[in-house]
């Protein structure tokens, strides 16, 4: 048997190295690129929290299927229509990608934490100067379906998951049928006039 150059030998050491780091099975490392497209649509939508884009991704509305997978999309309308009669829903008054109100020029550091397979997990580290608070550090699970890479949950600092919490408000405020419109009563129709002497 052939043996292999030592740098074929390093390479295979260091894909084993991988493998037991992200917790796959040596021989099943996925390609770098995989793992890049993830991290890449999570710095996307930070780099569009900067002052010089300042254009946050309409996460709950027509954006809703670009970045999150279709579980959660539905459970994003669910929770909208769920809580129609509000002015203003828990959803819409907290932007859940800054894990904030307000923001004014986020700049984030993001990079992958592991990669299993279809499965990514990927941290952004964020800071807004301007606002003078501490950087804080989001926590996203990615799958990759036929359109690329979706969002499949997200974790704030000291707080549940996105599922989690959708989840809850879904159990909290279930959604009651629709009762047709009411319909006024249809005139009578007038009765014939008889013949009379």
């Amino acid at each position: 048997m052939a043996r292999r150059p030592p740098v074929a030998r390093t390479a295979a050491a260091l894909l084993s190295a991988a493998a037991a780091a992200f917790g796959l099975p040596a021989g099943a490392v996925a390609p770098p690129q995989d793992g890049q497209a993830a991290v890449a649509l999570v710095a996307d939508i930070y780099h569009r929290y900067s002052a010089r884009q300042n254009n946050p991704v309409d996460y709950d509305g027509r954006e809703a299927r670009r970045v999150f997978t279709p579980q959660i999309v539905a459970l994003l309308r669910r929770t909208h229509e769920a809580h129609a009669g509000e002015a203003l829903d828990w959803l819409s008054d907290h932007d859940i990608f800054c894990a904030c109100q307000d923001f004014t020029d986020i700049h984030a550091k993001v990079r992958l934490q592991r990669l299993d397979g279809a499965h990514a997990w990927v941290a952004a580290t964020i800071v807004d100067p301007p606002a003078h608070e501490p950087p804080r550090t989001l926590r996203f699970e990615l799958v990759r379906g036929p359109g690329g890479w979706r969002i499949a949950d997200l974790f704030e600092p000291g707080a549940g998951g996105l599922r989690r919490a959708l989840d809850e408000d879904a159990r909290r405020f279930p959604l009651h049928p629709r009762k047709p419109p009411a319909t006024e009563p249809k005139p009578a129709a007038p009765r014939p006039r008889t013949g009379g002497g």
